[in-house]
């Protein structure tokens, strides 16, 4: 295989866990639960669900957003879904460094979430750092084969296995 077909077969790849990492988190996201629920967020979970919203929804200042979250993580700067959805908007920005920032604060304040884990080893993978991914799924399916989302990261192994 021609080193230009394995990272276009790479980049489909990833651009596909994405897919179904942002399908997985938008089923589990607070907008998806019931109103009894949605009453108990915190005030922070809000603005959080508010910027998630703003950028599905199509925002034409997708900035209003950003600054809701960024708003969130001065105020908390332990908030993990502050910080995973600032991770994603980098990433849909092409801010992969900054991408790599916020998953590994993801990972570093959470590090059974698995879809903080699968985020920060395919931005590895994109920036072609295949031995970091190894590195942050290895840890993840050592210390958490069990927890909830372990199956996709295990998948994201299995499909990119160490060189």
């Amino acid at each position: 295989m021609t080193p230009s077909r394995s990272k276009l077969l790479l980049s489909i790849a990833a651009a596909l866990v994405v897919s179904a990492s942002l399908v997985w988190l938008v089923g589990r996201s607070p907008s998806a639960a019931p109103q009894a629920e949605e009453a108990a967020l915190s005030p922070l979970d809000t603005k959080v669900q508010k910027a998630v919203e703003l950028i599905q929804g199509g925002s034409e200042n997708p900035m209003e957003a950003i600054m809701l979250l960024r708003e969130v993580v001065q105020e908390d700067s332990n908030h993990r879904d502050a910080h995973f959805w600032l991770g994603e908007f980098s990433v849909q920005s092409g801010q992969m460094d900054k991408a790599v920032e916020r998953f590994r604060r993801v990972v570093s304040l959470d590090p059974a979430f698995a879809p903080g884990v699968e985020k920060l080893a395919t931005v590895y993978l994109q920036l072609g750092q295949a031995d970091s991914a190894d590195a942050v799924v290895h840890r993840f399916l050592d210390r958490y084969p069990q927890a909830e989302g372990a199956d996709r990261v295990k998948a994201l192994h299995t499909e990119h296995p160490p060189k």
